[in-house]
Parts: structure tokens; C-alpha cells; sequence
């Protein structure tokens, strides 16, 4: 057995090599944790910016699809006149001096019918928007699940890392006394 002194000076390099460990263990941990929060800092970004540029197809797709062109297209195809566009069915033509009543009869059922088909397009691009939205949700949630996943996995090696160097210390103190 050594004297006091060399009792506590070996205590002590003990301890502070296990703390000295525990803190590398420690600093290496959180360098980990660091990486993998900018990695999933970086892909949420990206599904961000993919979102953000879906979106825009969809309104660009819109916008296109109601313009006044597109609509003027869609009437003449459909075998109107695109003088519908202008209110109560336009006032020109024979129409005023023959008697107005049968255009104007039917005109606002033609628009209600055109602005019935309108909403039924934007309400299904509206759904697809959505359901877009639950799948973008969806990842993120499991991102966050895997990542409280990792967190536990840290708990659980920052435990063996004290254990280990409990068990260090106390072979040190054992062999201490055995010398």
C-alpha cells in the first residue's frame, strides 16, 4: 500500500481521467447531435422549397387555365358566343331587336354552369393541394420520430459512458489497494 499522498493523487488522476472521458464522450455527443439537427435542418428546407415551387405550378395552372383567352377558347368550343363574358350576355346583334328575353333567359344559367365547372376544377386542385400538404406533414412527423429516437439512443450511451467509467475507477482503486 502506497502512502496517503499517493492515495489521493491516484483518486484524483482517476477521477479526472474518467471526467476527462466523460467529457470527450460528451463533446463527440453533441457534435452529433449538431450534424444531424443541420441535416434535418437542410432536407426541411428543401421539402419547403419543393412545396413552395409546387405551389406556384398549381396557381401559374390556374392562372392560365381562367384567364380570359382560356375562357374565351372554352365558350367558342363549346359552341357560345364569347360576348357571354360580358354580364347579362351581351346586347349586340339581332339579339336586342328580336326580343332579348331568350339570351337573357338562358345566359345566366350558361355562366352558372361555366362558374359551376370553375369551382369544381378548384376545388379539386384545392384537395390535391391538401392532401399534398398531409404527405409533406406526414415526413416531417417521422423525422421527428426518428429523431426523439436518436435522442434516447444518446441517453443510452451517455449511461454506459458513466458506467464504464465508474467501473475504470473502481478497478483503479482496487488495484490501488492491491498494490
Amino acid at each position: 500500500m502506497g502512502s496517503p499522498l499517493d492515495n489521493i493523487l491516484s483518486s484524483v488522476g482517476g477521477g479526472a481521467g474518467g471526467a476527462l472521458l466523460g467529457w470527450l464522450g460528451m463533446g463527440i455527443t453533441d457534435q452529433n447531435q449538431l450534424d444531424q439537427n443541420e441535416a434535418l435542418l437542410q432536407q426541411q428546407l428543401q421539402t419547403n422549397e419543393q412545396f413552395a415551387t409546387f405551389n406556384e405550378g398549381i396557381q401559374k395552372d390556374m392562372w392560365q387555365y381562367t384567364n380570359y383567352p382560356n375562357q374565351v377558347n372554352e365558350l367558342e368550343a363549346a359552341g357560345l358566343n364569347p360576348a357571354l363574358l360580358y354580364g347579362k350576355g351581351g346586347g349586340g346583334g339581332a339579339t336586342v331587336g328580336i326580343g332579348s328575353g331568350g339570351v337573357q333567359a338562358t345566359a345566366p344559367i350558361q355562366q352558372n354552369i361555366g362558374q359551376m365547372a370553375m369551382q369544381g376544377v378548384q376545388a379539386a386542385q384545392n384537395q390535391e393541394a391538401i392532401n399534398n400538404q398531409q404527405k409533406v406533414q406526414d415526413a416531417q412527423a417521422g423525422n421527428l420520430n426518428e429523431s426523439t429516437g436518436n435522442l434516447e439512443v444518446d441517453r443510452e450511451l451517455k449511461h454506459v459512458a458513466l458506467a464504464t467509467a465508474n467501473i475504470e475507477y473502481d478497478i483503479a482503486d482496487d488495484t490501488k489497494e492491491d498494490a
